[in-house]
């Protein structure tokens, strides 16, 4: 059963990556997930926050007044030189390839840090473009250009594979993508998961909640993934919603060249990444599938015509077809 996958000009036994996350604080906790099976490990992000050294903003008390982080380090577990540091620390203990994982939207010192991981063994780099459109005054248009002066300076800096970390709320994500390969992007994760605050109305006040996803959560990734598949020459991984084998299969099925899991390891911890392979080989051996390339794509809408009037057509479909 032949499992092998390219991401990023990665040769990876299998499309199991394991996604930014807490994951990789404690080095052996990151060397069970590569005997559990993982291709390859991102790190958990490295903050422009912690770049520009500056205090962190938190969310409002009761009374209104802003709560500020004068302390990075009680919010953060590395520093961002320790980060670089923890970086080539798991590159000496581990065979598999380990991402970086850059977390802002403006240049600052960013170009630096990338080239600082790079320099540490970083086998590519995601960066995570976590940005709020508060903004009245800044339109899309200037704020897709901030994201693609940052991928081509990043560029420019580094010679490790890039790749962007996205979130759905695009004007257009086929239009952006295609700018952000001409600026030097060879790969990008669908979707970024935002953890949106909590407001107790006791308070008033808000605090941030983190959960872990839901398989709910895929049909929006399958549905950009089978979109996106075969209209580009970047590599796509998805993130978010993987819980169990059919979900990594339909993912694969939609075009993904790589799965980043999380919430299914933080749930049941690493050796579930090993139950997760086995089923995926199981069901390929009873569907008659020697190898992962035959199942790539197959439900794409790549040789659809109009995908748009596809996408209508379904939703169409779907509400006719509803039963109250």
């Amino acid at each position: 059963m032949d499992l092998q996958t390219n991401y990023l000009g990665l040769n990876l036994p299998n499309p199991f990556i394991v996604g930014a996350s807490p994951l990789v604080y404690d080095t052996d906790t990151a060397m069970r997930l590569e005997d559990a099976g993982a291709a390859a490990i991102v790190m958990h992000s490295l903050f422009e926050e912690q770049l520009l050294r500056g205090h962190i903003r938190g969310f409002p008390d009761s009374d209104g007044t802003e709560n500020y982080l004068a302390d990075e380090a009680r919010e953060f577990p590395l520093h961002a030189d320790a980060y670089v540091e923890h970086l080539g620390h798991l590159k000496k203990r581990l065979s598999i390839p380990v991402i970086a994982s850059l977390n802002g939207l403006s240049e600052g010192t960013w170009t630096e840090y990338a080239r600082l991981c790079a320099d540490a063994g970083a086998d590519a780099i995601e960066l995570n473009f976590f940005f709020f459109p508060a903004d009245m005054y800044e339109s899309s248009s200037e704020m897709e250009e901030r994201a693609l002066y940052l991928i081509r300076a990043i560029v420019q800096q580094t010679s490790v594979p890039l790749s962007l970390k996205l979130s759905p709320f695009f004007t257009s994500l086929p239009h952006f993508l295609r700018h952000a390969e001409g600026a030097g992007a060879q790969g990008a994760v669908l979707f970024n998961r935002f953890f949106q605050p909590e407001l107790d109305p006791s308070g008033p006040s808000w605090s941030p909640e983190i959960g872990v996803s839901s398989p709910d959560e895929l049909r929006l990734r399958l549905n950009w993934m089978a979109t996106l598949y075969g209209r580009s020459q970047m590599d796509f991984a998805l993130s978010g919603g993987i819980h169990s084998h059919l979900d990594a299969i339909r993912a694969i099925m939609a075009g993904a060249d790589a799965i980043q899991v999380v919430s299914r390891i933080l749930r049941e911890g690493p050796e579930s990444l090993y139950t997760l392979l086995a089923d995926v080989r199981l069901w390929m051996e009873a569907n008659l599938y020697e190898d992962i390339g035959q199942l790539r794509g197959v439900a794409s809408f790549l040789n659809v015509d109009h995908p748009e009037a596809h996408a209508r057509a379904s939703y169409f479909q779907l509400l006719k077809n509803w039963k109250s």
